[in-house]
């Protein structure tokens, strides 16, 4: 982006121009990642027969992980295995919840001598999250394409907390796939409307989410 500043236009600088490809790749993820999290709810909706009332009310007091535990549970009670895709969405989530909530810096690309031998960092984003059990790495799923050596290197000399642009664009492959996959599971997804057992059974898992609170019966006070 250029400014124009008493009739000269000025060109961005190095830092400008870094921060501007940290955001491009930050926002293409976030952007890809809602698609993919707008397929899963597509599912719940249609898999519990939810009206557009219902879902209004509903969707929005549910997180993901409790979405794709439901719509698993229900997976499974019509003998369906869906495991393999929704597990790709739970990594890809960790992945949205450490960017969504911390701030990142651009790491810049460069060479460097390791053990003697000139070794070449390619650029990233670095994200100071910290998870719930006090790490400070970004926990990345593994990339689904095969690695050479060089590449592997490359990868492994930004640390845990960095995600490189390379790592960001199979990121979004992988989320390109995985929204083909949810919208073609969406098409023959058959709504659950009976069974006393299933609803018992979700009625359980309703219970374990952490917004809500169990009744415990006191004795009155005397």
């Amino acid at each position: 982006m250029f400014q124009v500043l008493l009739g000269v236009t000025m060109m961005p600088s190095k830092r400008e121009r870094d921060l501007e490809k940290a955001w491009k790749y930050v926002g293409r993820f976030m952007h890809s990642f809602a698609q993919v999290e707008a397929g899963v709810d597509n599912i719940f909706g249609l898999m519990f027969n939810l009206n557009a009332i219902s879902y209004l009310l509903l969707q929005p007091r549910l997180d993901l992980h409790k979405k794709l535990d439901l719509v698993e549970f229900g997976f499974k009670d019509q003998g369906v295995d869906h495991g393999k895709i929704l597990h790709r969405v739970r990594e890809l989530s960790t992945i949205r919840n450490a960017i969504a909530h911390s701030s990142f810096e651009p790491v810049l690309s460069g060479h460097y001598v390791e053990d003697g031998k000139r070794v070449y960092s390619e650029g990233g984003v670095e994200f100071s999250y910290i998870d719930k059990k006090a790490n400070l790495d970004v926990s990345k799923p593994k990339a689904k394409k095969p690695k050479t050596e060089e590449r592997e290197a490359r990868e492994n000399s930004l640390g845990d907390s960095v995600i490189s642009y390379s790592e960001f664009d199979e990121y979004d492959r992988q989320a390109r796939k995985i929204m083909q996959s949810l919208a073609e599971i969406g098409d023959n997804c058959d709504p659950i409307n009976d069974g006393i057992n299933f609803v018992q059974d979700v009625a359980k898992i309703v219970a374990a989410f952490d917004n809500i609170f169990p009744f415990v019966k006191r004795a009155p006070k005397k």
